[in-house]
């Protein structure tokens, strides 16, 4: 299959919404787990999710030394 080149795909319906079954030639690399939709007129386009700063609330806590010890940079 041709990456330039229009492929039908098939749109899902159920319960939570439309999927579209994306062809093996339009895979996501590895670790992407989230994509932005974005529409533009009758379009979508799909992107891979960049992580972005509201993630911070899922990192872990640091711990209570965290920076306890740091030199002097000015």
């Amino acid at each position: 299959m041709n990456k330039d080149a229009p492929i039908y795909a098939p749109i899902i319906d159920d319960e939570q919404g439309q999927f579209v079954l994306l062809p093996d030639v339009f895979e996501f690399s590895e670790g992407v787990s989230h994509v932005l939709i974005e529409k533009h007129g009758e379009s979508l386009r799909i992107s891979p999710a960049k992580k972005v700063w509201l993630t911070l609330s899922e990192s872990p806590e640091a711990d209570n030394d965290f920076l306890s010890e740091r030199p002097d940079i000015f």
